[in-house]
């Protein structure tokens, strides 16, 4: 899924238009690492910070 989502998702939704996107962290560590490693190759090709509130995300994407 993580290399679907670099590879085919991310590309398509940079194509049509995307410059940022905000990726929101849950307490899972297991989950945590996963979303990371998504993070890091997507920051990439767009701004993609990660959160730990959906509140810090929100604040965030209205700025950009």
């Amino acid at each position: 899924m993580q290399e679907w989502a670099v590879k085919e998702y991310y590309p398509i939704l940079v194509k049509n238009g995307l410059t940022h996107g905000a990726l929101l962290l849950n307490n899972d560590a297991f989950a945590k690492y996963a979303a990371k490693n998504v993070q890091g190759k997507a920051s990439q090709t767009f701004e993609y910070p990660t959160f730990n509130k959906i509140t810090q995300a929100e604040e965030w994407l209205i700025r950009h």
